[in-house]
């Protein structure tokens, strides 16, 4: 990393404001191919084995149009799905994601199993709402897990062209 000593110095007071306990946004912006994932990569791997959460969101062109790609597309794994699990296998690896990040289960798990595309189950069906509720629960229940992951530990998310989200 060479001639950004003075963007990673910012980066790193801003993360040393984060592990004290106070949020910080960071918005790295500029034209492609000028390091500003690699200006984060940095960050992160100065942060080695401190204690720290990171989610790192990808968006693309590819995906504009496919709401919460970038939340659809991570989520497997951070709830640890394997290729090899079946949905039962999924919708209990969701459950207990759920119970870890104290989530109602009754509610969360059908939302998030929604989202992610599982098929519905008996054992948790979705409750009956219109799809503007569902959409509006399920933000809420996404920004319950991200505060989740914050009030754990320090978290570094990374939104990678943001520009592309929906």
């Amino acid at each position: 990393l060479i001639g950004r000593a003075q963007e990673l110095g910012l980066l790193q007071e801003c993360w040393n404001i984060v592990r004290e306990g106070h949020g910080r946004v960071v918005l790295l912006s500029g034209d492609p191919g000028i390091g500003k994932s690699r200006l984060v990569q940095a960050l992160v791997s100065r942060l080695g084995e401190e204690p720290h959460a990171h989610l790192e969101f990808r968006c693309s062109a590819n995906y504009a149009n496919s709401p919460l790609y970038p939340v659809v597309a991570l989520l497997p794994t951070v709830v640890a799905w394997s290729r090899a699990d079946d949905n039962d296998a999924r919708l209990a690896k969701l459950g207990a994601f759920c119970a870890r990040h104290g989530l109602p289960a009754g509610e969360a798990l059908p939302l998030l199993a929604s989202l992610l595309s599982l098929p519905a189950s008996d054992r948790h069906p979705l409750p009956a709402m219109s799809p503007e509720r569902q959409k509006q629960r399920t933000l809420q229940l996404l920004t319950t897990i991200v505060v989740s992951f914050a009030a754990e530990k320090p978290l570094t998310m990374v939104v990678e062209d943001l520009h592309w989200i929906d």
